[in-house]
């Protein structure tokens, strides 16, 4: 790789949004702690609904994901990346 391709790699990481750098501290926030089945959490400003993890797996990038089933409709499960669901702006662990 020439100096100038690696310049630009640089330059592109340091341009990526602030949402994806907010993910990557809370991947490796979770490092220590991974999600669990049956953890509980609800998304900010909406605590009325509390989403329960079923499980947790990892994808073929390794970026661990979980499946979430609400307390309003368990028949209508959702899929989160660990990430989104650790960070503290989006859901809060109950």
């Amino acid at each position: 790789m020439s100096k100038r391709e690696i310049g630009m790699a640089l330059a592109h990481w340091q341009d990526a949004p602030i949402d994806l750098m907010h993910q990557l501290r809370a991947t490796r926030m979770m490092a220590g702690g991974r999600l669990q089945t049956g953890q509980r959490f609800h998304r900010v400003g909406l605590t009325s609904v509390v989403w329960r993890v079923l499980r947790t797996y990892r994808d073929g990038q390794g970026v661990e994901h979980a499946i979430l089933a609400s307390n309003r409709r368990d028949l209508d499960p959702k899929t989160l990346s660990a990430a989104v669901l650790l960070d503290s702006r989006q859901y809060r662990l109950i």
